[in-house]
């Protein structure tokens, strides 16, 4: 019976094919600001999709905007499962496209879990702006390709940091 939040990255669309493989799970409620990833939770009884309204991005499929932020601002969410452009031990998360450094923030803000949601090839890369600070990030769910002085690092912060095991 949570309320999470998924954004519009590459990895957001995994966790939610994630979410969908787990009919378990019962009455989850998915905000995204995705339009890829609502199209992969179709199909499933047990999610509840919820998708924001707003200026849609033509290279991403993401929402954003005035529409989006006041949408989603009127929401409580249990979790929020964010990607980024970076992730960095100084600045956290960061992105680039404006609109969505500030809706990410105010989602942080609005959320009591923060999980980063980024492969390997994020870490040490900074984007425009951050949004969500490492004193804000709960979980860090990444692939093996992290660089293992990172993850040590981040996991000495107190987050959990998470590599699943590829599945062949």
């Amino acid at each position: 019976h949570e309320s999470i939040l998924l954004d519009a990255s590459t990895t957001a669309v995994a966790v939610g094919q994630a979410l969908k493989e787990m009919p378990q799970l019962d009455n989850i409620t998915v905000v995204t600001t995705g339009i890829w990833t609502a199209l992969e939770l179709l199909g499933a009884p047990h999610i509840n999709v919820v998708l924001s309204g707003g200026q849609v991005r033509n290279t991403s499929g993401s929402i954003s905007g005035a529409i989006t932020h006041e949408i989603l601002n009127r929401f409580n969410f249990s979790k929020a499962f964010l990607g980024g452009w970076g992730i960095d031990l100084k600045e956290g998360l960061t992105d680039s496209p404006l609109m969505e450094v500030e809706l990410k923030r105010m989602i942080v803000q609005n959320s009591r879990e923060i999980i980063a949601v980024v492969d390997g090839s994020k870490f040490g890369r900074l984007g425009l702006a951050a949004f969500a600070a490492p004193s804000e990030i709960t979980r860090i769910v990444t692939d093996e390709t992290a660089p293992a002085a990172d993850l040590e690092a981040f996991a000495a912060l107190g987050i959990m940091v998470c590599v699943p095991e590829k599945v062949n």
